[in-house]
C-alpha cells in the first residue's frame, strides 16, 4: 500500500493523526486506541522510506510536531477505570512512539528531538516521566502474599506486566538520548518548529507574527475601548446643553418651559439628541419670536457636529492606511530577508530575542511592574535532554525513598518466588531487566539518590539481587549483556566508602536462600557473602565469555578490601585458591594481560594488612600457609614461565592429535576422513622478555613477604612450645598479637574508578535495544499478550547490528 497506493497510505495516517489531535475527552475510547493502534502498524514503515518521512511529517503542514504533542498530551487527557481495554490503549500510545532499534540507536529520530529537546512543554515531559515512574516501581503482582496461586486466578496481569515492562523501557529509552552524542537543535528548516503558514493564489508565504505587531494590535483595542465611552459622554453632554438652551430660549411660555423641564432628562439620557432637541422646537413652535433664533443655533451646531465627526472620520481613515501601509513593508522586509540567505533562528536565539524584547519593554514602560527575565538553563551536561534534567533533579527524600524501594522490591521477586515451599504459589515478574537499566541510569544522574542508595540498608539486599542474576545467567549466552551491567554496577558500588562500610554487616540469609545454596557454607558478614559470590562466578566461568568480566570483578575486590574488617575462614581460603591458580606461571604469560589479576589480588591482600589486620587473622594465617606460593611468585623468571606455557601448548597439540586421529579410525571404504587441527599456535599471544620484566618489576610483594617472613617462624615456635596441632589456636595467637612496627606505613588508599566512557555508553545503547525488540518479538505473559500485543516490526526490515570489515 506504501509503495503502489502512497495516496491514500498518506491519507490513512494523517486521518488518525487528526482523530488523537482533535481529542477532547468526549470521544470514546475506543475509537482513539483504534487511530493508536493502526500508526503504531503504519508507523514502522514510514521510517523505512526517509522522504516520505520527511514529506509527510516534517513538512509545511506539521504533521510530526502535531503528531508528538497530541500522543504525549493523550496519556493525561483520558482518565477512565484501569480495565484490560485502557490498559491496552495505554501500551498502543506507548508502542506507537517506537521507531527501529537500529535507527534510534545511531541517531535520534525527529520526534526524539522533539519530545526531549524542548518541543514538548516542561510541565508535560515532567508529567510523562513522574507517571512513568509510578506505573512501574508501584506496580507489586504479589500483594500481601497472603494468599498463594492469586495470580492464576486473577485476569489482566500479564497485560498489566506488559504495561510495566514498556513504561521502563519508554522511560529508559528517553533518558538514554544525549549520552552519547548531545541532541541537535531544533531548526525552522529541519520541520521540527512549528510554522505559521499563510496561503495565496500564487505561492505560500511563511509568515512570522513579530511580538511588535502583537502589541500594535493591543494597543489599538485599548484606544478603541477608551474612545468609544468618551464619545457616547459627549454626545450625551452636548444634547443636554442643546435642550438647556432650548429651555431658556422659550422661558417665556411657563406652560411649555415645565413641559420642555419634564421631559429633558429622560430624552438626553434614552434618546439621541436629534430627537430630542427636534420634539423640544416642536413643543415652542406658537412662539414666534424665538422660532427664528433657536431654529438657526440649532443648524448651526448641527452643522460643526457634522464637520467633526467627517474630520475624525477622516484622519481615522488616513491613521489606519499608514499603518497599513507600514505593515506591509515589514512584512515585505521580514519575506526579503527569509529568501535572500539567512537561516531562520533557533530555539536558542529565539529564546535570546524573547529575553530582549522583555527587557525592551520594561524600558518603554517604566511605569508598569518591572517583568523579570526568563532564566534560560544550560543542559549541555545532560546532552541538552529534558528527561535526564529533570530525572537529575529529583530530591525530595520521599520521592527518592519510592524509586529506591520499588527497585528492591521488584529485584527482590525472582529471589523470593524461587525460594518459597511451594512451587509457582507467588508469581516471578520478569523486568528485572529493564529495573536494573532504570537504576543505572538514576545512579549516574541523580547524586541524591546515589547518596541515599550507599546510605541504605537496603544495598545489601540489591547486592544479593545482583549476584543472584549474574549466577543465573552466567551460562546462558543472551544474557550476557544482563551479566556485564550487574558486574559494572558491583564496580560502581564499591568505589564508594559507605557501602563498603555496610558489607561489615552480620549476614543474614532470610529471602535470599535460593543464592546462598549455590555458595559455601559460611558464618560470617555480607563481605563474606560477595566474596564467595565472586569467587563462584569466577571459577565457574573461565570458558564462557564471562570471563572477561574477571577483571572488573576483582577491581570491585580491590576497591571494599581497605575497609572489609573480619572475613571468615572459608573467605581467606577461596581467596588463596584464586591466587594459587591465577600465580601459574603458564597462565601468566598466556594472555597479555593476566597478570593484572595477580595485581588486584595482591593489593587486595596488602589492603587488609596494613588496614584491617587486627580483625582478618583468619586471611593473615591463610596467606602465612601459603608463603611458599608468594616467594614462587616473587622468584619467578620469564625461562620458567616461558618453559611452563610450551609443556601446555604440547600437551593440548598431542590431545588435539589424537582425538582426529580417534576419529579418523573407522573411516573406511572411499570416504573422506576429516583432516587434523593443526597444532601450530599461529593466532595466538606470544609473550617477550621485555614485556614480562615490565609488569614483573610492579608486582607489589613487598608487605607481604614481610609478614609472612615475620609471622611464620613466631606461630610454629609457638605451636612447639604449647604443644599445639590445632590451627585455631594459631589463629588465637594471631588476633592476640599486634604487628606495629613490622609493616611499613600504609599507602594511600587508591580506589580504581568506574567511568562512563564512550565505548561504555555505546554498549549499553546497543544492548537496550537490543532487549527491546527481543521483547516486542516474544512478549512476557504468552500467547494471550501475543495477540494483544503483537511486534511492532512485523514484516519491516530490522537491522540490529552492523560489521565492520576492515582489511588487512
Amino acid at each position: 500500500m506504501r509503495d503502489e497506493q502512497q495516496s491514500n497510505f498518506v491519507l490513512l495516517v494523517e486521518t488518525c493523526v487528526l482523530v488523537i489531535e482533535n481529542e477532547d475527552g468526549k470521544e470514546p475510547v475506543a475509537k482513539l486506541a483504534n487511530a493508536v493502534r493502526m500508526l503504531t502498524r503504519l508507523l514502522p514503515f514510514v521510517f523505512e522510506s526517509k522522504e516520505l518521512e520527511q514529506v509527510l511529517f516534517w513538512g509545511e503542514n506539521n504533521l510530526g510536531l502535531r503528531l508528538a504533542t497530541s500522543a504525549a498530551d493523550l496519556l493525561f487527557k483520558q482518565h477512565p477505570p484501569q480495565t484490560t481495554a485502557t490498559t491496552k490503549a495505554r501500551i498502543d500510545t506507548l508502542r506507537a512512539m517506537y521507531q527501529p532499534p537500529a535507527l534510534a540507536s545511531k541517531t535520534p529520530s525527529k520526534f526524539a528531538l522533539v519530545i526531549c529537546r524542548g518541543g514538548l512543554p516542561s510541565h508535560l515531559v515532567q508529567g510523562i516521566m513522574v507517571s512513568l515512574l509510578n506505573t512501574a516501581l508501584v506496580y507489586d503482582p504479589v500483594g500481601w502474599g497472603l494468599v498463594p496461586y492469586t495470580h492464576v486466578v486473577s485476569s489482566g496481569d500479564a497485560v498489566v506486566e506488559q504495561l510495566v515492562i514498556l513504561s521502563l523501557e519508554t522511560l529508559v529509552a528517553l533518558t538514554d538520548l544525549g549520552a552519547v552524542v548531545p541532541l541537535k537543535e531544533l531548526r525552522l528548516e529541519d520541520g521540527t518548529v512549528r510554522r505559521i503558514v499563510r496561503y495565496s493564489k500564487k505561492y505560500t508565504k511563511i509568515h512570522a507574527i513579530t511580538k511588535k505587531k502583537k502589541k500594535k494590535k493591543k494597543k489599538k483595542k485599548k484606544k478603541k475601548k477608551q474612545e468609544k465611552p468618551v464619545k457616547v459622554v459627549d454626545e450625551a453632554i452636548e444634547s443636554v446643553q442643546t435642550t438647556n438652551e432650548s429651555i431658556d430660549a422659550v422661558a417665556e411660555t411657563p406652560a411649555a418651559a415645565a413641559a420642555a423641564v419634564a421631559t429633558t432628562p429622560a430624552k438626553a439620557s434614552s434618546r439621541p439628541p436629534k430627537k430630542s432637541s427636534k420634539k423640544a422646537f416642536v413643543e415652542v413652535e406658537d412662539d414666534e419670536e424665538s422660532d427664528l433664533s433657536s431654529e438657526e443655533e440649532e443648524r448651526r451646531r448641527r452643522r460643526e457636529r457634522k464637520e467633526r465627526k467627517k474630520r475624525e472620520k477622516e484622519a481615522k481613515e488616513n491613521g489606519d492606511k499608514k499603518e497599513k501601509k507600514k505593515e506591509k513593508e515589514e512584512d515585505k522586509e521580514s519575506l526579503a530577508e527569509a529568501e535572500s540567505g539567512p537561516k531562520p533562528p533557533s530555539v536558542a536565539e529565539a529564546a535570546e530575542n524573547k529575553e530582549q524584547e522583555t527587557s525592551a519593554a520594561v524600558e518603554e514602560a517604566p511605569e508598569e511592574a518591572a517583568v523579570a527575565p526568563k532564566v534560560v538553563i544550560d543542559k549541555s551536561a545532560w546532552g541538552h535532554n529534558d528527561f535526564r534534567y529533570f530525572l537529575s533533579k529529583i530530591s525530595k527524600k520521599d520521592d527518592l525513598e519510592l524509586l529506591w524501594n520499588g527497585i528492591v522490591r521488584m529485584l527482590k521477586n525472582p529471589l523470593e518466588t524461587a525460594g518459597t515451599l511451594l512451587p509457582g504459589a507467588n508469581k516471578r515478574v520478569n523486568v528485572h531487566v529493564e529495573v536494573i537499566m532504570l537504576f543505572w541510569k538514576l545512579y549516574e544522574l541523580n547524586a541524591n539518590f546515589a547518596g541515599l542508595v550507599r546510605d541504605s540498608e537496603k544495598v545489601l539486599q540489591f547486592t544479593a539481587a545482583l549476584v543472584y542474576f549474574i549466577i543465573e545467567s552466567k551460562e546462558n549466552p543472551n544474557d550476557i549483556g544482563l551479566v556485564r551491567m550487574a558486574c559494572f554496577i558491583l564496580h560502581l558500588l564499591s568505589q564508594e566508602r559507605n557501602y563498603a562500610i555496610q558489607l561489615n554487616a552480620p549476614f543474614i540469609n532470610s529471602g535470599i536462600s535460593v543464592v546462598s545454596s549455590q555458595l559455601p557454607i559460611f558464618t560470617g558478614t555480607w563481605a563474606d557473602f560477595l566474596v564467595l559470590g565472586i569467587h563462584y562466578i569466577i571459577t565457574s566461568t573461565s570458558k564462557t565469555p564471562v570471563a572477561t568480566l574477571h577483571e572488573t570483578l576483582l577491581m570491585t575486590l580491590s576497591n571494599l578490601s581497605p575497609y572489609l574488617k573480619s572475613l571468615c575462614v572459608v573467605t581467606g581460603n577461596k581467596l588463596l585458591s584464586l591466587f594459587q591458580v591465577f600465580t601459574n606461571p603458564a597462565f601468566l604469560v598466556s594472555s597479555e594481560g593476566n597478570h593484572k589479576m595477580v595485581f588486584y589480588l595482591l593489593d587486595f591482600f596488602n589492603n587488609v594488612a596494613q588496614y584491617q589486620i587486627a580483625g582478618n587473622s583468619q586471611l593473615v594465617y591463610a596467606l602465612v600457609r601459603n608463603r611458599d606460593r608468594i616467594h614462587a611468585l616473587n622468584d619467578l623468571t620469564f625461562e620458567n614461565a616461558f618453559n611452563e606455557l610450551s609443556k601446555v601448548r604440547e600437551a593440548k597439540a598431542k590431545k588435539l592429535e589424537t582425538e582426529a586421529a580417534a576419529a579418523a579410525a573407522p573411516a573406511t571404504n572411499g570416504s573422506v576422513a576429516a583432516p587434523a587441527p593443526s597444532a601450530q599456535t599461529t593466532g595466538k599471544f606470544q609473550p617477550t622478555e621485555e614485556w614480562f620484566n615490565y609488569w614483573k618489576g610492579h608486582i607489589r610483594l613487598s608487605v607481604l613477604i614481610t609478614l609472612v617472613d615475620s609471622l611464620g617462624p613466631a606461630i610454629e615456635a609457638f605451636c612447639v612450645d604449647k604443644g599445639f596441632n590445632d590451627d585455631k589456636k594459631a589463629i588465637e595467637y594471631l588476633a592476640s598479637g599486634t604487628t606495629v612496627g613490622l609493616l611499613p606505613l600504609p599507602q594511600p588508599i587508591f580506589t580504581r574508578k568506574f567511568s562512563y566512557t564512550e565505548a561504555v555508553r555505546v554498549w549499553f545503547t546497543s544492548y537496550m535495544w537490543g532487549n527491546v525488540y527481543i521483547k516486542c518479538a516474544n512478549p512476557v505473559g504468552g500467547a494471550e499478550v501475543g495477540k494483544l500485543c503483537p511486534s511492532i516490526w512485523t514484516g519491516t526490515e530490522v537491522e540490529l547490528f552492523s560489521v565492520k570489515v576492515t582489511e588487512v
